[in-house]
């Protein structure tokens, strides 16, 4: 017995400690809702890039951090993680351009930011809605990358024409995603394409909806397309009246 408790405890010596949630998460009342956001900063002086990551329906912007942990880290880039005000979806409504440009200005306010280097991603939902947002903001985010999603009614497809640049985009999906077929996602790579807009998809082989079974390698794919990509001039942001100003409310911890 005292054998293999020995043994247990080496195991337990070996085994890889549990990545540390080191985030900060700040709030802000924005259009009357307190909004949380959580960042994580790489401890270097320089600007860097900044990745603003949409969580999946049900999810949090602190899974995003956690995904996004290791490769922030290797590469010295910033990830800012918004929680959606409901976590079952996004909503231009709800979660406005100008709620994610309130919180983006808050970090360059306060933090070295590559202004030229802001870039787009998400997982299932959150996917969906960057696609959509890196329309409605094309000058003011470089690139947009994203994890299982893509656009499934043929109304989503009329927001191409309102970017006044035509901002790269990738879509990174497994062959087996129960929710986005291949299918979907061709067609949103295809009209992309066809509209003038860099597009590129990654298929992974055997893989499903699930983000966390395969974290390394779509982060590998997805940063490796949007880290090239700079916006050609200073970040442009417009502002389409939603109505979600900042209110004066600032907690951080």
């Amino acid at each position: 017995m005292k054998g293999f408790c020995r043994i247990l405890l080496a195991c337990v010596a070996l085994a890889p400690a549990a990545r540390a949630d080191v985030a900060t998460k700040t709030t802000l009342v924005l259009a009357g809702h307190e909004r949380a956001y959580y960042l994580l900063m790489p401890p270097i002086k320089e600007a860097v890039p900044l990745l603003v990551a949409l969580h999946g329906s049900g999810g949090e912007g602190r899974q995003m951090i956690r995904r996004w942990q290791a490769m922030a880290e290797a590469r010295s880039f910033a990830v800012l993680a918004p929680d959606a005000l409901h976590s079952d979806a996004w909503s231009l409504t709800d979660d406005s351009p100008e709620i994610l440009h309130a919180m983006i200005e808050d970090v360059r306010a306060s933090h070295p930011i590559d202004s030229r280097r802001l870039y787009l991603t998400g997982q299932s939902g959150g996917a969906v809605y960057s696609l959509t947002l890196g329309m409605l903001e094309s000058r003011y985010f470089a690139a947009v990358a994203v994890h299982a999603g893509a656009w499934r009614q043929d109304k989503e497809f009329a927001v191409m024409a309102l970017a006044a640049r035509k901002i790269p985009m990738s879509i990174v999906v497994g062959d087996r995603d129960e929710y986005f077929s291949l299918a979907a996602v061709e067609k949103t790579r295809s009209q992309l394409a066809l509209h003038g807009f860099p597009a590129a998809t990654t298929v992974i082989p055997h893989h499903f909806h699930d983000y966390d079974e395969r974290t390394e390698e779509i982060d590998a794919d997805l940063w490796g397309y949007l880290a090239p990509a700079t916006l050609p001039d200073e970040p442009v942001y417009i502002d389409y009246g939603f109505g979600a100003k900042p209110g004066t409310g600032r907690s951080g911890f």
